[in-house]
């Protein structure tokens, strides 16, 4: 896995810290999924169903154990992004396309999908 260390000043915010690692990994050509991440100052990762309320050795476990590809670290580990890169014959789903076709799924059943 290629590690990018980022020292960056005003960032305050997990959704500034991801916007900047998606900025540093962009670097690498293709494209990247986030498939984990940690927030230090909150103390919680992702992904939820996994890692919620862990520390920061389950996003980094799971990254691991799914072969992330880049992990992104910024400001001496306050916030943590491990990204996959996505293989150049991948589809990608619309998202109008995928909610035409679970318009009609009760909200609750929907968010009790894994992915959902």
């Amino acid at each position: 896995m290629k590690n990018i260390e980022l020292v960056l000043k005003d960032i305050t915010s997990l959704e500034d810290a991801e916007k900047e690692a998606r900025n540093a990994v962009s670097e690498f050509g293709g494209h990247f999924s986030l498939l984990s991440w940690y927030d230090k100052a909150r103390g919680t990762g992702a992904p939820q169903e996994v890692c919620s309320q862990e520390n920061w050795k389950c996003p980094r476990d799971y990254a691991e154990h799914h072969e992330a590809d880049v992990r992104v670290a910024v400001n001496g580990d306050a916030y943590e992004f491990y990204f996959i890169k996505v293989p150049a014959d991948a589809e990608t789903l619309e998202a109008d396309e995928v909610g035409s076709i679970h318009a009609d799924v009760p909200k609750q059943a929907f968010d009790n999908v894994q992915g959902g």
